[in-house]
């Protein structure tokens, strides 16, 4: 923190006013939550966690136009390998939401792989073919963007992070819309909360099948022929759905 005024002080010395902030840094330890080591996982946390709430406490009025912290797709879909990345970026989302919560400027921007730029093509450079296959696999159930996307994505978060904005602060990019038979190998795909990002044509399943489940609820209830056949689909999703619901709709649908 004391570097950071330090070098705050000599900006304010040398350059205009201090108009906006953004943080984009990252330290990367890729590892499961069961092999990470407390060393590792702050050596990830503190430039997002220390760092964003150094800078958040150094900007607490409400003289700036954008607040912005850097986030990843990983902080939304997850990723088996990045536990602590992950925890990172979803401690973000909480600072921003606070910030806003106090009338200050304040967004989060979910980024994909970016094209060309940027950490992702530098590793990928850097070690081969073994990332190739890795950056081939986050391809597969992600949607990649070109520097340009970027710029828009940073323009967009300037709007929304404004206090007045009424937008919300948080933007998510890179999910990618799939078909059922894509989705083997896709680790979200059976999160109820991804459902609508997985769209078959034609005919859709219905019951608990390994494809059915991954078919979005609203698109298997409307492909039911009766109102029994709706009651399978939801008690297919008993997970989500209360048993004292079911027999509400049951009543309901007898009233009629």
């Amino acid at each position: 923190m004391e570097d950071l005024k330090r070098l705050h002080r000599e900006i304010c010395q040398t350059f205009p006013q201090i108009a906006g902030v953004a943080n984009g840094a990252l330290i990367l330890r890729d590892k499961t939550f069961a092999n990470t080591d407390l060393e590792s996982f702050q050596t990830v946390l503190r430039p997002k966690v220390d760092g964003t709430i150094n800078l958040s406490e150094l900007f607490n009025d409400n003289s700036l136009d954008f607040f912005i912290a850097f986030s990843s797709i990983v902080a939304t879909m997850g990723n088996t390998g990045q536990s602590a990345y992950s925890a990172a970026n979803s401690f973000l989302k909480s600072l921003i939401a606070q910030r806003r919560k106090r009338g200050l400027a304040g967004s989060v921007i979910d980024i994909s792989r970016v094209l060309g730029v940027g950490y992702t093509e530098r590793e990928m450079k850097a070690r081969g073919k073994l990332t190739e296959r890795v950056i081939e696999k986050i391809m597969n159930i992600t949607l990649p963007m070109s520097e340009s996307d970027l710029h828009q994505l940073f323009a967009e978060a300037v709007l929304a992070g404004r206090s007045n904005s009424g937008r919300n602060p948080e933007l998510i990019t890179g999910i990618r819309t799939l078909s059922s038979d894509m989705t083997n190998d896709v680790f979200w795909a059976n999160n109820l909360k991804f459902s609508h990002f997985i769209q078959d044509l034609g005919s859709v399943p219905i019951g608990k099948g390994s494809k059915a489940a991954r078919v979005p609820v609203k698109s298997q209830l409307l492909a039911a022929k009766s109102f029994d056949g709706m009651v399978k689909v939801l008690k297919g999703k008993s997970k989500y759905v209360e048993s004292e619901f079911l027999e509400r709709l049951a009543n309901l649908h007898q009233m009629l």
